[in-house]
């Protein structure tokens, strides 16, 4: 395991928020190098990274528009959608068609996807990441090799999950999620189509504790949504219709940053979570 972000390990919560100076939030200039050919202009957008630090450090889920540069999320959305054999995942809790990227002959399967995720899974974009959010940020390490908990996601007719806040340990319990994303890669969705990501945060703190609907996001194209993992993190997807539309596919690209499994998780600077998405950037839901 390797940590980043040594502000993020020396700095108590109340010095982290005054940590947004637009020379702190903006990609360093080798991080910049790394991330220019993927990643949309907001990188540099003082407002909107600080949009994002806040609403992150303060346990709310943020939407970024634009996140990949338009040509590239437009090449892996056309690999996805082109996939025929997506395998079904079926619990008690969940049901959706998914493949996960970090077996090899996926990743050889999907070189657009693929070739995403080795940007995910760089210093550049998990040190810009862990200064946005206020979390000590680690790669997984497993053989030898980084290893990014990452999957693709197709959720078809009928296909749900149920409420859940994404905290689970690694497989050798040294490191827990700590950040989580979902880069959303579906066009032209109808409303009454069913699968928003919908958006709880803390369970009601009088009565019986119950979940409630407090933000919703429907399925887009090219947008980015991140949330800091705790214990407080609900969210869950909505059922999707039982019957699609020819041509439809509600696609994504989604996984987990790690953080040591001894860091504090669902304590923020400001407890905000109740307060729903953040939504920054600029996109259409176009090809």
């Amino acid at each position: 395991m390797i940590v980043r972000c040594l502000l993020c390990l020396l700095l108590p919560p109340a010095a982290l928020a005054a940590s947004l100076a637009c020379s702190v939030l903006r990609p360093t200039p080798t991080e910049e190098r790394a991330l220019a050919p993927l990643v949309g202009s907001f990188r540099r957008d003082c407002a909107q990274l600080r949009a994002i630090a806040e609403g992150l450090r303060g346990g709310r889920p943020v939407a970024i528009r634009g996140f990949l540069i338009i040509d590239i999320a437009r090449a892996v959305r056309a690999e996805l959608a082109s996939v025929e054999d997506w395998p079904l995942l079926k619990t008690a809790t969940y049901s959706q068609h998914s493949l996960l990227l970090y077996e090899p002959e996926v990743r050889s399967r999907l070189p657009r996807a693929g070739y995403v995720v080795k940007l995910f899974e760089t210093d550049a974009l998990l040190d810009w990441l862990a200064r946005l959010s206020g979390v000590a940020l680690s790669h997984v390490e497993e053989e030898g090799r980084t290893v990014l908990e990452a999957s693709v996601s197709n959720y078809k007719a009928g296909d749900y999950s149920s409420w859940h806040t994404d905290d689970a340990a690694s497989q050798h319990k040294v490191t827990r999620r700590r950040l989580a994303f979902v880069l959303h890669l579906t066009q032209g969705w109808r409303s009454g189509l069913g699968g928003e990501l919908l958006w709880s945060g803390p369970k009601e703190e009088s009565g019986a504790g119950e979940l409630q609907v407090r933000d919703a996001l429907a399925p887009a194209f090219n947008v980015m949504t991140l949330f800091r993992v705790g214990t407080r993190s609900y969210h869950r997807v909505n059922n999707t219709a039982l019957e699609f539309p020819e041509g439809y596919n509600r696609l994504a690209l989604s996984g987990w940053y790690h953080a040591a499994a001894g860091a504090a998780a669902g304590e923020f600077e400001a407890a905000r979570e109740h307060e729903g998405f953040v939504v920054v950037g600029e996109g259409k839901d176009e090809l």
